[in-house]
Parts: C-alpha cells; structure tokens; sequence
C-alpha cells in the first residue's frame, strides 16, 4: 500500500512539473507557443499556449512583471528551453545609426521564424553556447530584417533576439535588429506570410495578427524601435538595398530610421520622405542592388549610381538581404554583399573578423570570402 501511494504522488508531481503552462508567480513556462504581453497602464496580462493547444491567461502588476522569468520549453525540436526576462518600461525608437568596428561581426538576413537554424548559426560560430550565454564578446550580431513570417517559430526567434540584445550589452557587445519587409507587413496587419499555425492561433483566440503584434504588446512595441539601416566601420546594413532616389531628401541614417519606425508606427506614408522609403523603391523593398529583375520593375543601379550611395553615407561596403540567392556572394567589385541564402537548404552567414570576411555556416565551418 505505501508503495502505491508513493507510486501515485510520484506520478502526480511528474505531471505537475511537466505541465505547460506553469504558473509560480516567479516562473511561466509555454509549450506550445508565447508568451504574448499585452500591456495596459500599471499592469500586463501574458497569453501562453500549452501543448494540447490550449491558451493560458495570466494577469500581472508591472512590479510583478519585473520579477518573473519566461520559460519556453520546445515541443518537436531537440533545443534546450530558453529562459528570459522581459521589461515592463516602453521602449524609444533607435535611432542611432553609426557604430565604431569591433573585433567580429556575424551578420544573417531572413531568418523568417527558422529557429533551428538561427540558433545552430550563432552556437557554430560561438556567438551563444549551448545554453545561449552570450559568448562574442564584444562582437557585434546583425539581424539585416525578415525574422519573422514563413516558419513556424517566429515568436520563439524574436524572444531569443530581445534577450540576446541584452546579454550582449551585459558583455559590451551588440545585437542590431534591423526592419525588414516582413516586419513591416506584420506591423501593418498582413498575415499573408503567416505560417498557418499562426493563423490558426489568431483564429482560436479569436483576434487577427494586427492585436497580437500591436502597439500595446511587448513584441510589437519592441519590433516598432528598430532600426532600419546602420553602419558599422565601413559596412552600411540595410534589409534590401539603398535606391539612388533615396539620395535626393539628403537624410542621415538617423533620420531614416526615425522616418520608418515613425511610419510604420503610425501607418502614416503621408511625407515624401516616408512613401520613399517604405514603398517599391525604399531600403525594405529595393531590388536595385541585385539586378533587373523578370517584371523589369526595378533597373539595376550603375556602378556609378553604388558609389554615390558609398560616397553619401561614408561607407564601402552595403550589405543587404530581402532578394533570395544560391549562396553569398559580392557584386560591383565587393561594394555589394548579398547574404539572404535559403537557411533551410544553406544556412549560411556573413563574418567579418579583424578586417577579414569570410562566410560561415551552421556546422561552423567557415572559409575566405
């Protein structure tokens, strides 16, 4: 008999522990996907799912909020839970876009919800161990937009990117999360792109993908403060290109980026500066910087037209994703480097060491550029 109570108890806390989600006022742990924080004066209320599908609501003071860790355990992927704080302050625009060269940079474009290989990128090129400590040191990660849509992992990449930002400030290095198309769609309402898990979860809970990443949640307010182009050293980052038009309005790159998060922010494209942009010819969608493409929408910009742009911004180099290629490589005599790769077929990244670039991959293999 005591056996089988022993038996029992043991088995009840084996449920208990394993549950998701689990609430001890100190701790959330998800399974299935979030958490989700909306937030609402003094206080915050965060929607986890649990494996069964299953949405959990829980409601928290800001000081509470302060105090708790998020815990998400994968459900159908072998990658170890991720655990993360989440702060209760709003978050300002970044608008800096000037940044001195460090040691190292890893640079990756279009992510697009693909943890597994977001993650298998920065653990191969010891940007993060194992457990995701932050180990660069005082590199710099670049995310050169399009982390979300498409994969089934989205939340999971924009957490592990807003903790990351922060362990490497704690180490002196940088995270730079840059807009991207698809942050842009997302923002604006567009779940076209949305993985249909996604979509299925904005139809159980009854509400569309304009609520969940709204100015009153933690994550689109997050996404909202991002820059949209920076330069570091030499190196200008921009999600797809810098058209020859953009030239004409004489912007710094803190006007630009203040121009588009403003923009998006307020779904306001009234400015010359704005339609500029964020429309067919602005750095989220230009094309220009690859080549004509099969619609001969955009004509490719001249060498000439590329140094101009080099010459405005001070830079050498652009580095730029959004338009798909086989593998990494360089145009205009390496002023151009084009890194969005298909990260399921070749996950790859740009890596820029001590001067010297070379392209890695998530077996951490890595050879002259």
């Amino acid at each position: 008999m005591r056996y089988f109570v022993t038996s029992v108890l043991l088995i009840l806390i084996i449920i208990f522990t394993n549950s998701c989600v689990t609430d001890t006022r100190h701790a959330i742990t998800s399974c299935g996907d979030g958490p989700y924080l909306f937030m609402k004066g003094d206080s915050a209320m965060v929607i986890t799912q649990k494996r069964d599908g299953i949405f959990d609501s829980l409601y928290f003071s800001n000081s509470e909020l302060q105090n708790l860790t998020f815990r998400y355990e994968f459900d159908g992927i072998p990658y170890p839970a991720l655990s993360f704080n989440i702060d209760s302050q709003s978050v300002n625009i970044h608008t800096k876009g000037i940044f001195p060269m460090p040691d190292k940079v890893l640079a990756v474009s279009d992510i697009e919800g693909n943890y597994e290989k977001y993650y298998d990128l920065l653990l191969a090129n010891n940007v993060i161990d194992s457990l995701y400590k932050w180990t660069f040191g005082k590199g710099h990660l670049v995310i050169i937009g399009d982390l979300v849509d498409r994969g089934n992992y989205v939340t999971q990449c924009l957490w592990l990117t807003y903790y990351l930002e922060k362990e490497a400030k704690r180490n002196g290095g940088e995270v730079h999360y840059l807009l991207g198309n698809h942050e842009q769609l997302l923002l604006s309402g567009y779940d076209n792109y949305c993985a249909q898990k996604y979509k299925d979860i904005f139809k159980s809970l009854h509400t569309n993908v304009s609520h969940m990443y709204s100015k009153q949640t933690k994550l689109g307010e997050w996404i909202r403060s991002k820059s949209s182009i920076i330069k570091i050293g030499d190196y200008i980052f921009v999600h797809a290109g810098i058209s020859p038009s953009v030239l004409k309005y004489n912007l710094t790159m803190e006007k630009i980026n203040f121009e588009v998060s403003r923009a998006i922010d307020t779904n306001d494209f009234k400015t010359d500066e704005s339609l500029e942009l964020l429309t067919q010819e602005g750095i989220l969608w230009y094309r220009g910087l690859i080549e004509d493409d099969d619609n001969k929408q955009y004509k490719k910009a001249t060498e000439a037209q590329v140094n101009d742009i080099l010459m405005y911004f001070e830079g050498k180099s652009i580095v730029i994703g959004h338009t798909p290629i086989d593998s990494i490589s360089k145009d205009y005599g390496g002023k151009v480097i084009r890194i969005d790769v298909d990260h399921y077929e070749n996950s790859s990244a740009l890596y820029i060491e001590n001067g010297i670039q070379y392209i890695v991959d998530n077996k951490g293999q890595k050879r002259n550029f």
